[in-house]
């Protein structure tokens, strides 16, 4: 974290020419501790600090509340002056487990670095928002409550977001839209009510669009906030636009800030597996909106 705060101009450089370097080696930003101490507090710890960035991915796989980046993605990232770097950070938390807390390694959101400096973080709430955003969500689970003190349980298992732009008659982008579509399978259910009529799959469906469509603008209103493009629109753009992105490249930062952007998200349920009808529910039992 110092050293991001610091500019880690002068380390890429290092990693760069030094001939032992893996390119493919993955890049994480320590919150509220330096590496020495990362490294030393999974050293006097039962957690090897190398199984718990094993561990850490494998559940992303599954969460996707986080995503590897590379040291060439890093380098990349830092010579793209019209966004941001965007590198995955971690921090030891106390968690419980085996009736007894436990000091953990944890993904901590996204470390946001302007012109090679920290400049803030995407926090855990917007990193899965983030990642539908840049299309790097494998899997994750969407709950939806049926506002009866229920809820049911579903599986992302495919998600893909395209942009969309409108421009005016000088070149310059009036309105930015993301437009995700998503693929969710039933995973659980504990409500009494028969989501499995074609009525309420629309209505939970809607429900699943509107939690994902409210994680992406929670990202997207942060990235405003810090003023730097995090989400890639700008490569987007590049393209998809190609000739209009030139008019607009070299004051990308400053028009991004201004942007009206929007978000459209459509999901559909694929699969019930073997379910047709939740457990004790009763005939006249129906989804509460």
């Amino acid at each position: 974290e110092a050293a991001a705060q610091d500019g880690i101009g002068k380390y890429t450089d290092f990693l760069a020419r030094y001939h032992e370097t893996r390119y493919s080696s993955k890049v994480y930003i320590i919150r509220d501790m330096s590496a020495r101490e990362l490294i030393t507090q999974s050293c006097s710890s039962d957690s090897n600090l190398e199984d718990a960035l094993d561990n850490m991915e494998e559940t992303d796989n599954v969460m996707s509340d986080t995503a590897p980046v590379r040291v060439i993605d890093m380098m990349n990232m830092l010579d793209d002056h019209t966004r941001a770097a965007v590198i995955p950070a971690v921090r030891y938390e106390m968690t419980p487990g085996g009736g007894n807390s436990r000091l953990s390694l944890v993904p901590a959101g996204y470390a946001v670095l302007r012109d090679g400096a920290l400049t803030g973080y995407l926090e855990p709430e917007y990193a899965r928002g983030y990642n539908f955003i840049t299309n790097k969500v494998n899997s994750c689970p969407v709950s939806v409550p049926d506002g009866a003190g229920g809820y049911a349980g579903f599986e992302v298992t495919q998600s893909r977001t395209d942009v969309s732009a409108r421009f005016g008659t000088d070149g310059m982008p009036l309105e930015i839209v993301y437009k995700t579509s998503v693929n969710v399978n039933i995973a659980e259910q504990h409500i009494g009510a028969d989501i499995y009529t074609k009525r309420s799959r629309d209505e939970v469906s809607a429900k699943i669009s509107e939690a994902i469509s409210r994680d992406m603008r929670l990202c997207i209103s942060r990235s405003l906030e810090l003023g730097i493009d995090c989400t890639l629109l700008g490569e987007r753009l590049r393209t998809k636009y190609p000739i209009k992105w030139k008019n607009i490249e070299g004051r990308w930062r400053e028009i991004y800030t201004g942007l009206d952007i929007s978000v459209e998200t459509r999901s559909e349920i694929m699969r019930v597996y073997s379910l047709r009808e939740p457990n004790g529910s009763a005939a006249s039992a129906s989804w509460q909106p």
